[in-house]
């Protein structure tokens, strides 16, 4: 499935700039369309689905590289500040 690529291979999450628009764009559908997607296949409103992505990469980096400061390891994955990881 395209959403699956888009976080699990390209790393969407990653992105600063992210947006369900961005994210709707990328999988060629209207605003209503992506978010429904969510929504019904994945249970998830939007928001909860990038943070959940980027808890658990950081998670998985947090235990790889122990050496990896927190805060950068929190950017790694895209969240915009400490308070936000």
């Amino acid at each position: 499935e395209q959403l699956t690529h888009l976080f699990e291979e390209e790393k969407i999450h990653r992105r600063h700039d992210l947006s369900l628009r961005l994210l709707a764009d990328r999988l060629q559908l209207s605003l209503q369309q992506a978010s429904e997607l969510l929504n019904e296949h994945q249970g998830l409103g939007f928001n909860r689905l990038v943070k959940n992505h980027r808890i658990a990469e950081a998670r998985q980096l947090l235990l790889t590289q122990p050496d990896q400061p927190a805060i950068d390891i929190g950017l790694t994955v895209g969240f915009s500040s400490m308070s936000a990881f």
